[in-house]
């Protein structure tokens, strides 16, 4: 990790990032991969303590390649709307 970054500041990114995705997955219909796990820095699940998040992998088609762009941005900012 850069010196810059404090593993205080890196572990809570990491807990409002897991805390965003569980509140995604309860309140809203927007589709999001629940984090199957993930570790602190200086976590003993790492042999060298560093930070992760494990994402399961979700099939998808690339948003800016779609040629209905249009009609999936109205869909995302109406469920964005009513969450």
């Amino acid at each position: 990790m850069p010196d810059s970054i404090t593993p205080e500041l890196v572990n809570e990114q990491i807990k409002t990032d897991v805390a965003t995705v569980a509140f995604l997955l309860q309140k809203t219909t927007i589709s999001v991969r629940r984090v199957e796990d993930y570790g602190l820095a200086g976590n003993q699940r790492h042999a060298k303590g560093l930070p992760f998040i494990i994402l399961p992998h979700m099939p998808s088609e690339p948003f800016a390649s779609s040629s209905d762009r249009p009609v999936r941005s109205k869909i995302l900012m109406s469920r964005m709307a009513r969450a």
